[in-house]
């Protein structure tokens, strides 16, 4: 509304999760937060910005036929 984002976007890659307690994601009671490294993915914060840099460049670049 009036230029104001009411999405977003949250990556925890490896968080003290105990700060995160308060939080209802999006009013979804049923889970909490959770981070990659809990989910099982050995990632570093600077691996995930190596990713997400490359996937933003791949899709604003312009590709030829």
């Amino acid at each position: 509304r009036k230029w104001i984002s009411f999405h977003g976007i949250s990556i925890n890659v490896e968080p003290d999760l105990t700060h995160f307690s308060g939080i209802v994601p999006c009013g979804i009671t049923e889970h909490g937060v959770t981070s990659l490294v809990d989910l099982g993915l050995p990632v570093t914060l600077n691996d995930v910005d190596v990713a997400l840099q490359k996937t933003f460049e791949d899709s604003v670049t312009p590709r030829t036929r």
